[in-house]
């Protein structure tokens, strides 16, 4: 019985203490406030990657296949993004039926068909393209991409 006092005051005196720790001396939280993520178009990062390439000068300096492939990924990764096409992985006849059934214009699926044949010939058959065919390859794919932007919804 003489001990009941000694191990009350004991859970007592460490009550007070886990109550103190908890809402005394807790360090307060900080709201962490995360940054909206943006959301860069898809034909705003083509356009940038083709003058980027536009600018290393690939052709001229004799490196075809490598300015043709890179036309390619640039025009195939937009596609991605714009039409939710897989067309990183399909050869370009099957990346041609996809944007038809998706209903891309005509005169558009023309442009692209010469941008992407051309590039795989480039890339594939050897072929060298004129320098009128680079550089037309490049003004085509500008063409492309702003022709078949995303229009924006403006709320007036």
């Amino acid at each position: 019985t003489d001990i009941w006092p000694f191990l009350l005051g004991i859970l007592l005196i460490i009550l007070i203490y886990l109550l103190l720790k908890k809402y005394v001396f807790a360090e307060k939280k900080q709201a962490i406030k995360a940054k909206p993520k943006v959301i860069i178009p898809s034909d705003i990062i083509a356009i940038k990657a083709l003058n980027e390439l536009e600018k290393k000068q690939l052709w001229q300096s004799g490196k075809l296949k490598q300015y043709h492939s890179e036309i390619s990924e640039i025009i195939r990764t937009y596609l991605e993004d714009r039409f939710r096409v897989l067309a990183l992985e399909l050869p370009t006849f099957d990346i041609l039926i996809s944007l038809t059934k998706k209903g891309l214009a005509k005169e558009y699926l023309q442009t692209l068909t010469t941008i992407l044949q051309r590039a795989d010939l480039a890339k594939y058959a050897k072929s060298k393209p004129t320098d009128l065919e680079n550089e037309q390859s490049m003004e085509l794919s500008l063409v492309f991409v702003n022709n078949t932007k995303k229009k924006e919804v403006q709320n007036d």
